[in-house]
């Protein structure tokens, strides 16, 4: 087979080496000092989230919910090699953050905080994900449609289950006020400091559901910080928790689910993280409503029960971007045209391109490809006549579109289907579609599962 979907960086390849070089002495020399000040959080000998030196060298902030609940906490830096006990010593229960106080100086800096992040540039955030092994910095987008005023009222709509969960927890509040993130968070990464260039906190990571499938993720807003310090509420005051959090659960590193993904090697440095295998209905539970209702289209044709569908969620570590496969679907990487394919039966397949560019224009060029590639697989079936539907949203450092095709036998019975979601984060391309190759023998089930996994398939929200 012809191979369309060629890398356009070959002209660009010395730029992009110098351009890592200085990237990577920038990072070393200015943030890598902030991030000294980074610790790991253990509960009950458990290694559950990040946390970062604030106010006092003796005084740690981290995510209210990893904490929760539980008295035995030790802080770790793995700057120092040194470990200390810790307490819990005031909560700011609105904006789910702890302070912590350490019974061992750990010979690390309070990082300072900034109330005014430029959420139009790259931050980046230290701490330690899905439980590595050494502290790990990634570079974090938030939304771009980011407000001043943007709270967790505004991504869990009335009626979500995980806003009536909070409601009954008490923490954090509706309105608490956060910065929608456009980018990868990990479980683990609860409690971690959200730096900008000179190294001042702008915000708390603290909540991403079921690995970024459910599309939200959030952190809290740095103007918290020193009200927790000044006004939070400690262990006499009514209010102080005493039981886990309900977080710990959804999206925390007390969650087996998460804290045991495995990463699967590919050729070509193709890495992706298997997060987890879970049925559709759970996480069709958390989505916000209006996600919900783009997949009440195709859930309303099942003939089956829908809800206990399982599906397997792959995660990228570098675009955040997550891949939902049906169960019994085995990912592979085709070495030829440089794409993900899962099959089944040798009826249905699906197709993933993850692509991080240059820039913007880069990735317009790499979603043209896909859909030159995936033109060329329409002699696939041997379909006499093609058509094509398009549907697409465009502006400034974002896309999504979507893109049908059927196939006809020359009685003109409907022979093959193809869909395609067209998605472009920046300079990142993510492409994913399924085929089915013969309409007649097709499980109309498997045939709107493939829907929904391709609905499912996306950045985290912006």
């Amino acid at each position: 087979m012809m191979r369309l979907f060629k890398s356009n960086k070959s002209n660009s390849v010395l730029v992009s080496a110098l351009l890592f070089i200085i990237l990577a002495a920038w990072s070393s020399t200015l943030l890598a000092q902030g991030s000294k000040s980074v610790v790991r959080i253990r509960v009950n000998n458990a290694d559950v989230g990040t946390g970062f030196v604030y106010n006092s060298t003796r005084q740690v902030v981290t995510a209210l919910h990893v904490v929760a609940g539980h008295s035995n906490i030790t802080v770790y830096s793995e700057s120092t090699g040194n470990s200390s006990p810790a307490t819990l010593e005031k909560v700011f229960k609105e904006s789910d953050l702890a302070l912590l106080t350490l019974s061992n100086d750990l010979g690390l800096e309070p990082l300072s905080h900034n109330t005014n992040p430029r959420i139009t540039e790259d931050h980046t955030i230290w701490g330690y994900p899905r439980n590595v092994a050494t502290k790990q910095g990634d570079l974090i987008r938030f939304s771009r449609s980011e407000k001043q005023e943007t709270t967790l009222n505004s991504i869990l709509k009335s009626g979500d289950k995980l806003l009536s969960q909070l409601k009954l927890q008490g923490y954090p509040s509706p309105s608490t006020r956060i910065l929608r993130i456009g980018s990868i968070i990990q479980p683990g990464h609860s409690g971690a400091p959200i730096m900008n260039s000179a190294d001042e906190v702008v915000g708390v990571a603290d909540g991403g559901l079921y690995g970024g499938t459910a599309r939200i993720n959030w952190a809290i807003h740095a103007q918290y910080l020193p009200m927790l310090v000044a006004d939070g509420i400690g262990p006499a005051d009514d209010g102080f928790p005493s039981r886990p959090s309900v977080q710990s659960e959804l999206f925390g590193n007390q969650n087996q689910r998460f804290s045991t993904a495995e990463k699967v090697n590919f050729t070509n440095d193709k890495d992706l993280y298997f997060v987890m295998r879970v049925p559709l209905g759970e996480i069709y539970d958390y989505l916000p409503q209006e996600e919900q209702e783009n997949l009440d289209f195709y859930i309303e044709n099942f003939t089956t029960d829908w809800r206990s569908y399982t599906i397997d969620v792959y995660e990228d570590a570098i675009t955040g971007a997550t891949i939902s496969v049906p169960e019994g679907f085995t990912l592979s990487y085709d070495t030829e045209m440089e794409w993900f394919t899962a099959k089944s039966e040798g009826i249905y397949e699906m197709i993933v391109v993850i692509d991080q560019r240059d820039s913007w224009a880069d990735a317009l060029n790499a979603k043209d490809l896909f859909i030159e590639d995936l033109d060329y697989l329409k002699d696939w079936d041997n379909g006499p006549n093609v058509t094509i539907s398009d549907y697409t949203d465009e502006e400034d450092g974002f896309f999504s579109g979507y893109r049908d095709w059927e196939t006809f036998n020359p009685d003109s019975s409907q022979q093959s289907l193809m869909s395609a979601a067209l998605n472009i984060d920046y300079n990142n391309f993510f492409g994913t579609a399924y085929l089915t190759h013969n309409v007649q023998i097709m499980d109309f089930n498997k045939y709107y599962l493939l829907n929904l996994c391709l609905q499912l398939a996306t950045f985290p929200i912006n």
